[in-house]
Formats: structure tokens, sequence, C-alpha cells
């Protein structure tokens, strides 16, 4: 059982970080209209040797320092590479020439790129560390709870209010997963 507490407690302490950023997160999205936006956008405008998108992507990630992953649009005179906290939209002028536009993004950008940022399939490393950051910590989560209920069942004065508790905190989350897949 000892161990059991233990392992409980290193669970919720690893975890805590990251639920304390949800949260403020949680507020951020909530309340835009308290939070200010920053974001900056510097254009450069570059001569390059590549023809194809993928190997102006390479060649401005190598000679220019320009990294992230790379998205394109429907047309071929336009492509972004996408990074956490920059974010840029590449135009292709001519053949050789392109502008890029370095948008520098805030706290509110960055926290919405993270949000919308799914699975394993990236090309730039720290988005793939925060894809598995995120299932550690859900994993996290998960034994943290399961750990809790085993601790929580021998303790006969608190099983009422536990059982209370409990039973709120399972209908508000049944409900929400009701209003969420039917709206």
């Amino acid at each position: 059982m000892k161990k059991l507490l233990l392992l409980h407690l290193f669970v919720g302490l690893f975890c805590l970080p990251y639920l304390i950023v949800y949260t403020l997160d949680g507020v951020r999205s909530g309340h835009r209209n308290w939070f200010h936006h920053k974001q900056t956008v510097v254009e450069h405008r570059l001569e390059l040797r590549s023809d194809s998108i993928e190997a102006m992507a390479q060649e401005l990630a190598q000679e220019h320092g320009i990294r992230g992953e790379l998205r394109s649009g429907d047309d071929r005179e336009r492509f972004w590479l996408e990074a956490n906290l920059v974010g840029y939209e590449v135009e292709v002028v001519s053949p050789h020439t392109v502008i890029v536009k370095e948008n520098r993004r805030g706290m509110v950008q960055t926290s919405h790129f993270l949000h919308t940022t799914a699975g394993f399939q990236h090309d730039f490393w720290p988005t793939r560390l925060w894809s598995f950051m995120v299932i550690v910590v859900s994993l996290g989560l998960i034994l943290l709870g399961l750990s809790g209920l085993w601790l929580w069942v021998p303790r006969l004065k608190e099983r009422r209010l536990g059982i209370i508790f409990l039973s709120v905190s399972l209908g508000y989350a049944f409900t929400c997963l009701v209003l969420i897949f039917t709206a």
C-alpha cells in the first residue's frame, strides 16, 4: 500500500505542471479579451537555387535556419513552415525568389497551434515531443485516478462523501461528453 501511495504521489507531481498549464490555457481560451495578442511579422526576400517546394523548404532550413513542419496549400505559389513559436509563410515570387514572412506568435497563437496539432507524423521534433508528452500525461492522469480509487476504497469514514463527489464528477463528465457529441 505504501508503494502505491508513493506512485500516486509521484504521478500527481509529474502531471501537476501540465494541469496548471492546461488550466491557464482554459482561462485564456474562455476569456480571450483579457489577454493581449502580440504578434510580429517580419518579411525577408531570399534567392534560392531550388525549384520544388520540398527542396525550397529544405534549403531554407539548411542555409537560412528557417525550420518547421512543411504545410503546402492548393496552389504551388505559397507554402508554410510551422513551428511552435514561429510560423513562416513562404510566397514564391519567381522560380528562384521567395518572400518569407516570419510570424512570431504570442501566447494565444502558440496555444492554439499546440491544441490543433495531433499525431506523431511531424517533421519538427518539438512538435513530436509535445504529442508524446500529451500521451504520457494522459496515461499518468488515468493511473492517478485508478490509484486514487484503490487508495480510497479501504477508508470507511470518507466513503459516503467520496461516492457523492465521484457521482457528481462522473455525471458532469458524461453530460459534457453527450453535449460535445450531439452539438
